[in-house]
Parts: C-alpha cells; structure tokens; sequence
C-alpha cells in the first residue's frame, strides 16, 4: 500500500512540473475507403461516424491505414544516377496533392508504391506523405514483410507481391503552433 501512495504521489508531483506543448490536431481515418479525390462532406461524415463531432472539423494531419489508397505511386528510377523522381502522368499522387490543398491537411496514407526502371519495376507496400503547401513529400516502404502473404516464394500465387524497402523516411507537417518532423511505420 506504501508502495502505491509513494508511486502515485511521485507521479503526480513530476506531471505537475511538467509543461505541455500544444501540438499537431491528428484524426485516424480508420478504414474510409478514399477515392482519388476526398471531398469535405466525405470528411466530416467520418468525423462524425468517429464520434470526433466535438472536435474541430479541421486536422492538421489525417492517417489511414495500412492499403487505404487503391491508386498506386508511381515513380521513375533514373538507372545512370539512382535517382527516384515522380512520373508525369502519375495520377494518384496528383490526387493526393490536390486532397491535401482542398482539406489543408498534411495526408499519410497506406499505399503500393510502383517504381518503374528501365525494363525492371518494384512495388512496395508503402506510406505516402503529401502536404497542402509544399505536395507530394514522398514514400516511406515497408521493411519487413510478411512471408508468403506479401513476398514471392518462387512460386506462382495470386500476387500482389512487395519488394521490401530499404530506408526510413521522414516528413513533415506545419501547424499554426509550429512545424514538425515524424517518422511513420507499417505493421
């Protein structure tokens, strides 16, 4: 019983001294299943089926779940230089672009993420990052897959198969309180 009254009491004494920073808003989409482009009514319906009615309709930050964007990122693979830029015509990431701008919202979203080289293509189980103001921030690939469900075992199945990335990323959001940097991860 000493124990606990301790514990409690050196619990309590070190929040009071701490000082809480007021940070991003953050709203978890769960699983809306998002068209190329959200409107704001599709938005404020799963704020409500959320029960998030008490919260500001604007978030500086909206995350879905793992695959919730069924349009894959595209990019192109220079061979010369290794550098992985964006595809002209790639549609979902100008979707997502526009998203962002129309919500003024930074979006993270679970996606395949295809980067096309010459007479090779890898897709990934990935994250996309876009923001309102400076767009597409980029892709964060999933490391670790599962084995048979997400990889080839040489065999034939019914694919999709991942390659597994190889980098950790880093993005951003810019709050009305501050800018932020955060990493992202997937199961």
């Amino acid at each position: 019983f000493a124990i606990l009254i301790v514990a409690t009491g050196y619990g309590q004494w070190r929040l009071s001294q701490t000082v809480f920073v007021d940070g991003p808003t953050v709203c978890l989409l769960g699983e809306l299943d998002l068209p190329p482009i959200l409107p704001p009514e599709r938005l404020e319906t799963a704020f409500r089926e959320q029960n998030l009615a008490k919260q500001p309709l604007h978030a500086d930050l909206l995350v879905w779940p793992e695959l919730a964007y069924h349009h894959p990122i595209v990019d192109v693979e220079d061979v010369d230089t290794d550098v992985v830029s964006g595809a002209d015509n790639d549609i979902a990431r100008q979707h997502l672009v526009e998203t962002a701008q129309l919500l003024q919202a930074t979006l993270v979203i679970g996606c395949e993420h295809l980067v096309q080289g010459l007479g090779t293509s890898s897709l990934y189980n990935s994250i996309a990052c876009t923001d309102p103001v400076e767009g597409y921030q980029g892709c964060y690939d999933k490391r670790y897959l599962v084995p048979t469900a997400e990889t080839s075992s040489g065999e034939q199945g019914d694919g999709p198969f991942y390659t597994p990335g190889e980098s950790s990323a880093l993005f951003r959001v810019t709050t009305p309180v501050g800018a932020y940097r955060f990493g992202t991860a997937i199961c």
